[in-house]
C-alpha cells in the first residue's frame, strides 16, 4: 500500500539465517559431523539449532586449549622451562603452570641486568653516552643515569644538533605573507617577521583599514547626528559627538520644542484644547487642567451643552434613525429608534418604507444573486449565480473566470517557498521553508542549522557568522565606500546571488547572477546593506552612496 516493494522471507531450517546465505542450504541433521573451524575443540556436530559446535579441549584446565597451550596440557609444579625474558633466571613453572623467573637487577635501578649497558657497575661522574646527540658531557649520575648537558645555541627550543638555522639569515629580507607588515627579515630563530603597520592605531592595519591609514585621532568629522557636536575621530578611527541633552530629559536638543530652555511652572501650550492653564512641570512636560464642568467625561471645548442641559430637554442626536431626541440623566441627547416592520432596518434607511409584498421584487445589493424576491420576514435575498470553480467567488465576479483547478503547480514568485499550487480560492500558494526555524527562510539564510536572528554585539551581523565573515572578507572586496556611480565587487568565491538593500529594509538590487559592477549612480543617497551569497558563505557589508 506504501509503493514498497516486499517478497517472502526463505528461511526452510528456520534457524534464522535465510537460505541463500545458509551454508547447510537448510538440510542439517541433529548430531551429524561438521567443522566448526575452531582448532580448540574436537567431536564437531550440529546441535538443534543446526549450528556446528565442538567440545572445547583443556586438558590442564588453565583456560587455555590444549591445541594453544605450550605445555600441551603437561607440565611439574617447579619443573624447569623458558619465560622467554632476558631479564630472568630460574625459570620454573608455578601452581598455575605458568612459567616465570626471578628479575636480576644488580645495582637496583630499574634496568635489568641483561639490558643494563653499566652491567651492574658504574661510577659518580664517569664518562658515558647517553644515546642523545643534543648533549654533550655525558656522565653517569649518583643514580646510575648516564645523562648530558642539552645544547641550543640560540635558544630556540631545537637544539644545535638538529638546528639547521645557525644565525648566517639573521637580518636577510624575506616575505613573512602578511599583508599588514613591512621590513620583512629573518630574525635569530631563523622566522620571518615585518612590521605591523597601523598608522591611526586603530587595531586595523593599514592594508585591511578603508580609511587606508589616513585619519587623525581628535580631528573633526561629522558623525550625521544632528543630536551631537564637537563630532571628532577616537582611537578606533570612528567618528564620534558628545550628545546635547540640556534639560536631560531623554531627548536631545536638537530635536526638543523647548530648545533644552523650561521653567518649572512655566507657560506653555500642551495643544489639548480640553486643558486650561498648561504648564510646564518637574520633568519639563507641558500639562493642564482638564475641564468637564457637568462631569460626563466630555470636555467642556467638546461637550455640545457646554457643560449646561436639561433633562427631557430636545435636541438632536444626530441619527437618522430616532425621533424625539431629549437629553437624558447623563445630559446624553437619546431618541427613539423606528423600525416600523421590526426588519431591523431602521424606517430612515429602509427602502420598503415598512412595506414589503411577499415575492415582490427587489434588489438585496449582492452582484452575486439574480432574481432578488422579498421573503416572508421582508428580507431581499436571490439565487446564487453560478460559481464553477466552488472559490465562493461567484463566476461574475471571479478573475479567474471560474477556470482553475485545484492543486494545479504554480509559481507564487516567492523564492522562501516550495511546492507552490492553486488553493480553493484560485490563489497561488507555496510552503515556506525554514528548516532550521529561525523565522528566516532557507533562500534567505545566512547561516543554516543556526539562528540568523541572534546578533549579541548588535553589529548587524548575525553571531553565527562569527569567523566564517574574516575568511569572507579577505576573499571578497567592495568598493568604493562611499561610491558615487558605480560599486565595483571582486570575490575569490563563487557568486551565486548580490542584494541591496536600503536599512528600512526595501530591495534596491538582486541578482542571482554574479557582478563585477553595479550601477548606483540612481540610487538616493544613504546607507545600504550590500549582501553577497557565495559557496563559502554569505557576506553582508555596509556601503555609503552618494
Amino acid at each position: 500500500a506504501d509503493c514498497n516493494c516486499a517478497g517472502e522471507f526463505q528461511d526452510s531450517d528456520m534457524d534464522g539465517i535465510c537460505d541463500a546465505d545458509d551454508d547447510t542450504n537448510g538440510d542439517c541433521t541433529l548430531g551429524a559431523s561438521c567443522d566448526d573451524g575452531d582448532d580448540c575443540t574436537i567431536n564437531d556436530a550440529f546441535d538443534a539449532d543446526c549450528n556446528c559446535a565442538g567440545e572445547f579441549q583443556d586438558s590442564d584446565m588453565d583456560g587455555i586449549c590444549d591445541a594453544d597451550d605450550d605445555t600441551n596440557g603437561d607440565c611439574t609444579l617447579g619443573g624447569a622451562c623458558d619465560d622467554g625474558d632476558d631479564c630472568t633466571i630460574n625459570d620454573v613453572f608455578d601452581a598455575d603452570c605458568n612459567c616465570a623467573g626471578e628479575f636480576q637487577d644488580s645495582d637496583m635501578d630499574g634496568i635489568c641486568d641483561a639490558e643494563d649497558d653499566t652491567n651492574g657497575d658504574c661510577t659518580l661522574g664517569a664518562p658515558c653516552d647517553d644515546g642523545d646527540v643534543c648533549t654533550i658531557n655525558d656522565f653517569f649520575d649518583e643514580n646510575c643515569n648516564c645523562s648530558g648537558t642539552f645544547q641550543d645555541g640560540d635558544n630556540d627550543g631545537i637544539c644545535d644538533a638538529l638546528d639547521d638555522c645557525d644565525g648566517s639569515l639573521t637580518g636577510l629580507p624575506c616575505d613573512d605573507g602578511d599583508d599588514c607588515t613591512i621590513n620583512d627579515v629573518y630574525d635569530d630563530n631563523c622566522l620571518c617577521a615585518g612590521e605591523f603597520q597601523d598608522t591611526d592605531m586603530d587595531g586595523i592595519c593599514d592594508a585591511d583599514d578603508d580609511t587606508d591609514g589616513d585619519c587623525t585621532l581628535g580631528a573633526t568629522c561629522d558623525d550625521g547626528d544632528d543630536c551631537t557636536i564637537n563630532d571628532a575621530f577616537d582611537a578606533d578611527c570612528n567618528c564620534v559627538g558628545e550628545f546635547q541633552d540640556s534639560d536631560m530629559d531623554g531627548i536631545c536638543d536638537a530635536e526638543d520644542d523647548t530648545n533644552g530652555d523650561c521653567t518649572l511652572g512655566g507657560a506653555c501650550d500642551d495643544g489639548d484644547d480640553c486643558t486650561i492653564n498648561d504648564v510646564f512641570d518637574a520633568d519639563c512636560n507641558c500639562a493642564g487642567e482638564f475641564q468637564d464642568s457637568d462631569m460626563d467625561g466630555i470636555c467642556d471645548a467638546e461637550d455640545e451643552t457646554n457643560g449646561d442641559c436639561t433633562l427631557g430637554a430636545s435636541c438632536d442626536d444626530g441619527d437618522d434613525c430616532t425621533i424625539n431626541d431629549a437629553l437624558d440623566a447623563d445630559c446624553n441627547c437619546v431618541g427613539e429608534f423606528q423600525d416600523s416592520d421590526m426588519d431591523g432596518i431602521c424606517d430612515a434607511e429602509d427602502d420598503t418604507n415598512g412595506d414589503c409584498t411577499l415575492g415582490g421584487a427587489c434588489d438585496d445589493g449582492d452582484v452575486c444573486t439574480e432574481n432578488d424576491v422579498f421573503d416572508a420576514d421582508c428580507n431581499c435575498a436571490g439565487t446564487p449565480l453560478p460559481d464553477s470553480d466552488m472559490d465562493g467567488i461567484c463566476d461574475e465576479i471571479d478573475e479567474t473566470n471560474g477556470d482553475c483547478t485545484l492543486g494545479d503547480p504554480c509559481d507564487d514568485g516567492d523564492e522562501c517557498t516550495i511546492d507552490d499550487a492553486l488553493d480553493a480560492d484560485c490563489q497561488c500558494v507555496g510552503v515556506f521553508q525554514d528548516s532550521d526555524n529561525d523565522t528566516v527562510c532557507d533562500a534567505e539564510d545566512v547561516c543554516p542549522g543556526d539562528d540568523d536572528t541572534i546578533d549579541e554585539n548588535m553589529d548587524g551581523v548575525p553571531d553565527c557568522l562569527v569567523g566564517i565573515i574574516d575568511i569572507l572578507e579577505q576573499g571578497i572586496k567592495i568598493y568604493p565606500n562611499p561610491a558615487v556611480d558605480q560599486l565595483f565587487i571582486e570575490s575569490d568565491f563563487v557568486v551565486q546571488r548580490i542584494s541591496i538593500r536600503s536599512m528600512m529594509g526595501q530591495t534596491i538590487f538582486e541578482s542571482n547572477e554574479p557582478h563585477s559592477a553595479i550601477d548606483v549612480s540612481l540610487f538616493p543617497f544613504g546607507v545600504y546593506l550590500v549582501n553577497i551569497r557565495t559557496d563559502e558563505g554569505i557576506l553582508q557589508k555596509k556601503i555609503v552612496i552618494r
